[in-house]
């Protein structure tokens, strides 16, 4: 079992410079936290009106909205060095995210 949280935001930049490469954290939408990932592809369907998510995990993960079950087509988070994996990226709204354990 594992644990990924995934955050939504509306906008990226700041006020005065949209499109900046960091997420306007003013425009967070949701927080989906699910607590028992496996090595079975699972999803969440994001936001309309979400432009970027950043996601944390305590295990490694692979991230896909292009494969369903995550096998080919895949993000695989980013270890920090304090034992959290984590990303962030650009997205358009709508769309379904899958997630896995990399096993």
């Amino acid at each position: 079992m594992g644990t990924i949280t995934v955050y939504e935001f509306g906008q990226t930049g700041v006020p005065n410079a949209r499109g900046l490469g960091v997420a306007d954290l003013s425009s967070q939408t949701a927080r989906t936290q699910d607590a028992t990932t496996s090595t079975t592809a699972e999803s969440i369907a994001l936001n309309g009106g979400t432009s970027a998510i950043i996601i944390t995990a305590a295990e490694a993960h692979r991230v896909s909205i292009v494969d369903s079950t995550c096998a080919t087509t895949y993000i695989l988070l980013r270890d920090n060095g304090a034992g959290a994996y984590v990303g962030d990226f650009g997205t358009k709204g709508g769309k379904t995210l899958y997630y896995r354990l990399d096993a």
